[in-house]
């Protein structure tokens, strides 16, 4: 009998033990999320350092998509994104409702303003959305908080102070103007490095890296400030960007070459690559997503 007790007795420790261990991991995850959400100096750059062993170990990125988010999109909503965006296909199940968390929250804490007559349809807004986090989903600080406003025309507008018609634009003030024509036209045709929500959301990326002290993402700033530093030489920036096939728009600045390389990185990665490793090991270190594996990946249905 003494011994049948003592079997027992190891069982329920060994339960016990799984138990705290289970507990532990639980904790650690959600000290993990909370951590992440409140930022500061000390937690960016303690968070950064565990990214640079995890990639060291693994030479993956590093991503921490919670399998249970605070908010869901309708599934007509969800279908809607499944067959618009060829980059939401390619998500994981679980990627996918981080995905649609992070277009709610979005949604949530914008104004869409209105203008020259065009009337904001779910959809329109649903898509305004996706796009922003779409660029920003393998970073941390993807809220873009400064740019709370979304203008948004029919087409290309007139300009007051420049005097000419524009597609889009950013303004420092936290707003985002868009050509609804030439928005959705970026997303019609995905494959011919032209996109304007993706162009203009580059901008306030930049934006938000270089007039706010507090903006860190560690993946983005060191890749973002290497790609000012070399293609502020106007040579150097037309040389790649020939190589790389961009527009001649990109040699007007280097923010421009980053925008419009941002364009080329999300809707040709495989072609960027072949032009331009280097280059596009930037770009994905910058956004901190490998798009050649992820395009890739076998395209996993759309769960009910």
């Amino acid at each position: 009998m003494p011994h049948v007790n003592f079997l027992n007795a190891q069982g329920e420790s060994q339960i016990a033990l799984l138990l705290v261990i289970l507990v532990f991991i639980g904790v650690i995850f959600l000290a993990i999320r909370v951590l992440i959400s409140l930022g500061g100096f000390v937690i960016n750059n303690s968070v950064a350092a565990w990214e640079r062993l995890f990639y060291t170990i693994t030479k993956r990125e590093f991503h921490l998509y919670t399998p249970v988010p605070k908010y869901t999109l309708p599934h007509t909503e969800r279908q809607f994104l499944f067959d618009q965006l060829h980059f939401y296909k390619q998500l994981t199940p679980v990627q996918r409702r981080a995905f649609d968390n992070r277009v709610v929250q979005f949604m949530r804490t914008r104004s869409f303003l209105p203008r020259g007559g065009v009337e904001l349809t779910v959809e329109m807004r649903l898509l305004i959305s996706a796009i922003a986090v779409k660029i920003t989903f393998g970073m941390r600080s993807y809220m873009m908080k400064e740019f709370t406003r979304i203008v948004v025309y029919p087409k290309a507008y007139y300009n007051r102070e420049s005097k000419s018609y524009h597609k889009g634009e950013v303004n420092a003030n936290g707003i985002v103007v868009l050509s609804w024509e030439d928005f959705y036209e970026g997303i019609r045709v995905p494959d011919d490095n032209l996109n304007l929500g993706l162009h203009e959301f580059a901008h306030v990326l930049a934006l938000q890296r270089l007039s706010n002290p507090l903006f860190y993402d560690r993946y983005f700033k060191k890749s973002f400030d290497r790609l000012m530093q070399t293609t502020n030489n106007k040579m150097i920036r037309v040389a790649i960007g020939q190589r790389l096939g961009l527009r001649k728009y990109a040699y007007t600045n280097a923010m421009e070459f980053f925008a419009v390389a941002t364009e080329a990185f999300f809707e040709n990665p495989e072609a960027m690559y072949r032009a331009n490793p280097s280059v596009y090991g930037l770009f994905a270190k910058m956004y901190n997503l490998d798009l050649l594996r992820m395009y890739d990946d076998t395209i996993q249905p759309l769960a009910k």
